[in-house]
């Protein structure tokens, strides 16, 4: 009998995260009986957990308590354990221990995060936990998804370790068991296209029969109608895209000031005058977020700051206190919006001192110019003169002069003018013979393999460069992606691909579907993908298309998922083997030869 846990799901609405959380919901959680469950948790398990759920959530589902299996408990012995834990000695060894000596629990309910080895079920097994043990799964979801449409691995430094002088196979293999995982957890078996690289093929053809074994266990993962539609790249696709500066807020906050778990800690002045602090989320629960993370910088930090002043405008009596001699009705209905109307204002006020932040960062490090000849090289509206000559010139910081000839050797790496001599000489002009290495590599992860035209586009409300991940799903929506730079791995895939919807227009500039109707309220039968913020798009095509990036995928390409799918109103996600920034890729570069 498998221990793989069932792939039934509902219809996902919002996207791979909403996936992950039905398969937490509906796999795990319900699949134990009873109103007073406790849920016993390692690391591991936490950082799926709390992107998923609230403590709130999982109380309704009757989880009562939530408990970190190192740390001491109490016994409960009326009440059934669910241990959600990572298959390691380390948690096993501490689920055994729970019962060595007592029943600590009612009954045990073990759901891994991962794929449990043989040994770690035959040490379950020869311990006094084993005549307890009601439920063992597998879950599958040792993967991260920090936001709806996107999913990674958090693979360190893998770029090097697969497109290096050898592929680490250890690390290849990782990825397959995990983009196996991706699978399970939106239940279907799907159709794979990869990037005509020896890297892409490899990795497609695994991955491929990893999926393949799996759905033969798991028989619904086969009835998903239509299929998935994934397609595997490595980095060489879009070696742009780890270096530009995206001029977005969640990009920019990214580059610029990382915060460990997305958590920000604000000081502020409270309602006395004092100096206060407090520990914020920055994640899709947060209304302001989702509505603003993918926003210009310069029209976040104008609409940010006006949204706030709405806000007290809206509500007078709450942010300037109620007169003398109100009526107890008002009161009333002051002290009810109070909550939440603090947490709005606390929220908005997080961001715009977020923004603020952001901003003089930005110009401490002279990027405005630098972002502006970035997005002229990436578009192809400078000769490589005029770049060259504007990347000696630019004033900034050593690093941000580093991306800008990386960038320069990405975007003229065909250009004739563009010899060795010239690339020795530029890094020695620019003081940077240190990093000699890292501007040699880049060579290694420009493609010549895939590279689509029409990365620049009209964007009165951004900038003009378009990576690559958003032209390939354009493509497979239109029907147009070449067979020849993304072959099929079953050939008889081919005729199973969904065709494009009825009534798209067709742009004349890339051949991209256009869909008129943009809103409205979904028919009968209809899919809604609900991307929070009260933001719900009816699709017009029922297949998701998956792009997976072998070597981590970046800020950029997660923004342009979601661009296409409200303009395609068809569910794109882009995944990788891990969240890459800049200074991760360019890190690694010394080690591609």
């Amino acid at each position: 009998m498998s221990r793989k846990a069932a792939a039934a799901v509902l219809e996902p609405s919002k996207g791979i995260k909403g996936c992950m959380k039905q398969r937490i919901l509906l796999d795990l959680i319900e699949s134990v009986p009873g109103s007073f469950k406790v849920m016993i948790i390692d690391k591991t398990s936490a950082e799926v957990l709390s992107v998923c759920l609230r403590m709130s959530e999982l109380m309704d589902h009757g989880i009562t308590l939530v408990e970190e299996i190192s740390s001491v408990r109490q016994p409960l012995p009326k009440s059934p354990a669910m241990y959600f834990i990572a298959p390691t000695k380390t948690s096993v060894n501490l689920l055994i221990e729970d019962w060595k000596s007592k029943d600590k629990y009612q009954e045990a309910h073990v759901f891994f995060t991962s794929s449990a080895p043989d040994e770690i079920i035959q040490q379950i097994a020869a311990s006094n936990i084993a005549r307890k043990i009601k439920n063992m799964k597998d879950m599958l979801l040792d993967f991260s998804v920090p936001e709806s449409l996107s999913f990674h691995f958090g693979q360190l430094d893998e770029m090097s370790q697969l497109m290096g002088p050898s592929t680490n196979p250890s690390v290849l293999q990782t990825a397959v068991s995990k983009l196996t995982s991706v699978a399970h957890t939106i239940g279907d078996n799907p159709i794979i296209r990869y990037q005509n690289t020896s890297l892409c093929r490899m990795f497609a053809e695994q991955a491929g029969a990893s999926i393949e074994k799996l759905a033969q266990e798991v028989i619904t993962m086969k009835k998903q109608e239509p299929r998935t539609m994934l397609v595997i790249v490595d980095r060489s696709v879009d070696a742009a895209a780890p270096l530009i500066h995206d001029r977005t807020y969640e990009s920019l906050l990214d580059d610029l000031m990382p915060l460990k778990n997305m958590m920000y800690e604000q000081t502020f002045k409270d309602r006395s005058g004092k100096d206060a602090t407090r520990k914020m989320p920055i994640d899709e629960m947060d209304p302001v977020w989702t509505k603003f993370r993918h926003t210009f910088l310069p029209k976040a930090i104008e609409e940010v700051p006006a949204a706030l002043k709405k806000l007290l405008d809206d509500n007078p009596a709450l942010a300037g206190g109620l007169e003398k001699g109100a009526k107890l009705s008002e009161v009333g209905n002051a002290i009810r919006s109070l909550p939440e109307f603090q947490e709005k204002q606390a929220k908005l006020s997080m961001h715009i001192d977020l923004l603020s932040k952001i901003m003089d960062e930005y110009k401490l490090r002279g990027l405005t110019d630098v972002s502006a000849l970035e997005q002229k090289m990436v578009c192809g509206d400078i000769t490589f003169k005029d770049a060259l000559d504007a990347v000696k010139k630019a004033r900034c910081d050593d690093d941000s002069k580093l991306r800008l000839i990386l960038l320069l050797v990405v975007c003229f790496s065909n250009s004739k003018d563009f010899t060795s001599a010239k690339r020795t000489q530029l890094i020695q002009d620019c003081g940077l013979q240190m990093q000699a290495d890292s501007i040699e590599n880049i060579d290694v992860v420009v493609s010549k393999t895939g590279a689509l035209k029409g990365t620049k586009r009209a964007n009165p409300n951004g900038d003009p460069y378009t990576p690559q991940v958003r032209l390939i799903v354009e493509e497979v929506a239109s029907g147009s992606l070449s067979t020849t730079d993304f072959p099929f791995l079953r050939p008889s895939d081919a005729s199973a691909v969904a065709a494009p919807a009825t009534g798209a227009k067709k742009s004349l500039r890339s051949g991209t579907a256009r869909l008129a109707s943009a809103s409205g309220g979904a028919k009968a039968g209809e899919r809604v993908l609900d991307l929070g913020n009260d933001e719900k798009i009816t699709l017009t095509n029922p297949q998701r298309v998956v792009v997976f990036i072998l070597g981590g995928v970046t800020r950029v390409e997660v923004r342009s998922a979601y661009d296409v799918t409200r303009e395609l109103k068809r569910e794109a996600i882009v995944g990788g083997t891990s969240l890459l920034r800049s200074n991760n890729f360019v890190r690694q570069l010394p080690g591609l030869k």
